[in-house]
Order: C-alpha cells, then structure tokens, then sequence
C-alpha cells in the first residue's frame, strides 16, 4: 500500500491482525497522478488490490512510526498473498472515492487469507 494497509494487531491487542487504515491522501494522489498521465497522453493506470498475509513471517512493530535501528525479528511461517480484480477509477468515485474502495478490497482479501492460513 502506498501508505497504509500493513497487517497490524487490532485494537483489542488480541491475536487477530487486520490491515492499518489507508492515508486516504497517499491513495488519492497515486489516483491524480495517474489521471494527469493520461490526461498527457500517456498510457491508462491499471489499478489492482492486493493483499498480503505476512505478520507471522515479519511482526509489524507494535507502534506506527519506524525508528531507526528497531528490532525486527523474522520467524518461519506461511504467507498469504492475494491479488483481486482491478479496481475502476472512475467506478470507484473518482479520487474521492478510490481510497475507501481500495481499502474494502484489500480488507476483503485479507479476511479470505485469514480464514485460508489462520
């Protein structure tokens, strides 16, 4: 995710982990990016969901902000990866709109993936 979307512990701190929210900002200025590059006649950005089941393999800090020199530790365990259906700018909501819709998506791929590996 261009910011956003880790899989994180969830509120509750129990052991389920679901993805961060998106910085809707972050998403939203991919989507004007990618309208100003057709707009000059470049080529039309294709948009696809994807998520990754991974908190196993490399737990995400506990906290949101990275440090330098924090301990990352790895471990052996599946990963999930999942790639959904392209999403449609312009279906979507335009750049308004593409941040919660790409948010719903990964979120419902992730929820396949836990149920899957879990």
């Amino acid at each position: 995710a261009p910011s956003g979307g880790r899989d994180r512990r969830t509120a509750d701190g129990g052991t389920r982990f679901e993805p961060a929210k998106f910085d809707e900002q972050s998403v939203g200025l991919f989507c004007l990016l990618a309208q100003k590059a057709e707009r000059g006649g470049g080529r039309r950005t294709h948009f696809f969901p994807l998520a990754m089941w991974s908190h196993q393999l490399v737990p995400p800090p506990e906290g949101t902000q990275a440090a330098v020199g924090e301990a990352r530790s790895t471990k052996r365990a599946p990963i999930g990866i999942e790639l959904g259906p392209e999403l449609d700018l312009k279906a979507a909501g335009g750049r308004k709109g593409m941040p919660q819709a790409a948010e719903a998506s990964v979120r419902r791929l992730y929820n396949h993936l836990d149920g899957l590996l879990r």
